[in-house]
């Protein structure tokens, strides 16, 4: 059966994430993240409502290309306008003009979920509709985790390796055809 783990089965939990409040500054997004990473964790923060302890809600996510493109966001649109002119200490001047800047203005908003029990083909297709690459995972409406393309990318992975295994006779290399190996 291809295909048929549920995506509360690939989600990470929570835990795994490094989480932010709305109004926190890109300067404290890029530390969160650059120690994210550092300790092999995921390259993307979650970005909460400032409610209560306990209350928040997911407003959004913030990934890296949200950080690079809100830095550089000022320049890029002077640049659609009147043409770019680059000089050296251009990024660093944008990151000092930015860095107060809230990631609650350069995140990524949520715009759908998915419930633990789907399948990874709804995963698939609300990625696909929405034009998202995570989606927060809930169960009875409470965000249990999140799903990443790349859970689902490594899933499709994994799931092609057993099928190729199951139908390769016995002896068959993993050369392809006219490598003479």
């Amino acid at each position: 059966m291809p295909f048929e783990k549920s995506i509360g089965q690939l989600m990470r939990p929570l835990k795994h994430y490094g989480v932010l409040y709305v109004d926190a500054t890109i300067l404290t997004a890029l530390e969160k993240m650059r120690r994210s990473v550092a300790n092999n964790g995921p390259a993307h923060l979650i970005v909460v409502s400032d409610a209560a302890a306990g209350n928040e809600t997911i407003k959004g996510f913030i990934a890296p290309e949200d950080l690079v493109f809100g830095i550089a966001g000022p320049f890029l649109k002077g640049a659609e306008r009147a043409g770019a002119i680059f000089f050296e200490g251009l990024l660093e001047a944008e990151y000092r003009q930015s860095q107060e800047k809230t990631v609650g203005e350069i995140m990524s908003p949520v715009v759908t979920s998915i419930e633990e029990e789907e399948t990874l083909m709804e995963a698939i297709f609300l990625m696909n509709r929405h034009g998202v690459l995570l989606l927060p995972v809930t169960r009875n409406g409470e965000v249990t985790g999140v799903v990443h393309i790349e859970d689902v990318f490594r899933e499709v992975l994994e799931r092609t390796s057993r099928q190729r295994n199951r139908k390769a006779p016995p002896g068959a290399g993993s050369n392809p055809p006219g490598t003479g190996s």
